[in-house]
């Protein structure tokens, strides 16, 4: 019994003996590992090095994802499934940003006052005033914009099913640098858009630039009509004013182009006056004879000169001439091209 004991024990050790793994076997694994550790290393350390060696790529505008939601100047929602492709413009400004963005091929009719898509200088023409809504229904638009003039229109193409977009014009560059970044949404172009915002952003600083070092501007009313209307702050020309640094003497609200009063006007005591009708309706006399006009300032001195209200009253993508315009009477030794006489065309007094 014992011998056979003895017999199992051997056996039992010697079963132990030739499952045990080497004595170096730990070790040999740990450098396994170790090696494998430093050759991942070495594999990450190549790829972050290739990586910060590639050169750095532009970023991509976005691609408008539809549906895309806005809403209607009147706070109403409107949403697109897809770019459109057969537009009716009925505002100019809208006009001239659909030609920016280079949709004009997607026209198929403006209004009388808007310029014609040189890809159809033969285009449909429509009256706002009257519109001809069989006329319109006929083309087929899947997009009509409208203006804030238009809003009387709503209804009758909501009756006609004719999909439509009311915007109100922008009152400011920044408003305007808005609107075109809902184009390119609407329409699918974010980079024509973006470009076009890069453009107007530094025709402003051009001009900005030169009257960095005006402290304060010359007072300033901006007539629109003689009823007398005038441009405050809050309009389009106002806030090319202010961005000359103009004192505008224009303070009413209420309105786009508020009615003023004489008499409060001539107690601000304007030092430029602008006219943004013809010369037939008002000259420098008649203003005399206005109660207490004469002793205005810009009156005494003859600083009253006649605009192109299409030019620098109304919303255009033409910024920097618009500021450059109005710049050229208010601070004419900053913004003349020549020391003899201003450019030809330029307002003067009469």
């Amino acid at each position: 019994m014992a011998e056979r004991a003895r017999q199992r024990r051997e056996r039992r050790l010697e079963r132990r003996r030739t499952r045990q793994r080497p004595s170096g076997w730990r070790s040999n694994n740990r450098g396994l590992v170790l090696g494998l550790a430093a050759v991942l290393a070495v594999v990450v350390g190549l790829v972050v090095f290739l990586a910060l060696r590639e050169p750095a790529r532009p970023p991509t505008p976005p691609v408008r994802a539809y549906p895309y939601s806005i809403n209607h100047s009147d706070g109403t929602a409107k949403v697109f499934t897809q770019a459109p492709k057969r537009v009716v413009s009925l505002s100019p400004d809208r006009t001239a940003l659909l030609l920016a963005l280079g949709l004009g091929d997607r026209l198929v009719a403006v209004d009388t006052a808007s310029v014609a898509p040189a890809e159809a200088p033969a285009i449909p023409r429509l009256d706002t005033i009257s519109l001809d809504l069989e006329a319109l229904a006929q083309l087929k638009p899947d997009l009509v914009f409208l203006g804030r003039e238009h809003e009387g229109y709503v209804e009758r193409l909501k009756e006609r099913t004719i999909s439509y977009l009311l915007l109100w014009e922008p009152l400011n560059p920044t408003a305007l640098e808005a609107q075109l970044q809902v184009f390119g949404n609407i329409f699918n172009v974010p980079s024509q858009a973006l470009e076009l915002t890069t453009d107007l952003v530094a025709q402003q600083k051009a001009v900005m630039d030169r009257v960095a070092d005006v402290a304060s501007g010359p007072r300033v009313y901006y007539e629109v009509s003689p009823a007398p209307t005038g441009a405050p702050e809050t309009s389009w020309p106002g806030s090319l004013l202010a961005t000359l640094k103009a004192r505008n003497v224009v303070t009413e609200g209420g309105a786009i182009f508020p009615k003023v009063s004489l008499l409060a006007i001539k107690a601000r005591d304007p030092e430029v006056i602008l006219l943004a009708y013809p010369p037939e309706q008002v000259s420098l006399e008649t203003l005399k004879q206005r109660p207490g006009w004469e002793e205005i300032t810009a009156v005494k001195t003859g600083r009253v000169y006649y605009v192109d209200h299409a030019q620098v009253g109304e919303p255009t993508l033409r910024v920097k001439e618009a500021l450059e315009a109005l710049g050229l009477l208010l601070y004419p030794e900053r913004f003349s091209t020549s020391e003899a006489s201003p450019p030809a065309g330029t307002p003067r007094a009469k």
